[in-house]
């Protein structure tokens, strides 16, 4: 079932694989973009244990 349903796209994926822009990872647009998504990763991490005590804190006590 999967190899049929993927044979259907196939021929889409190539037309736009055609379309698609190559990325080198060092012009200022991508590095940029790296940048900010690493900045949002750390602070999504810092934030996540933070985010749990509070729920279970609350939780707890309310």
């Amino acid at each position: 079932m999967l190899r049929a349903r993927a044979s259907r796209w196939v021929p889409f994926l190539n037309r736009y694989a055609e379309m698609a822009p190559a990325c080198c990872n060092a012009c200022r647009t991508c590095t940029t973009t790296n940048v900010l998504n690493l900045a949002a990763l750390v602070g999504g991490m810092a934030a996540a244990p933070v985010v749990r005590t509070l729920r279970v804190v609350r939780g707890r006590f309310v």
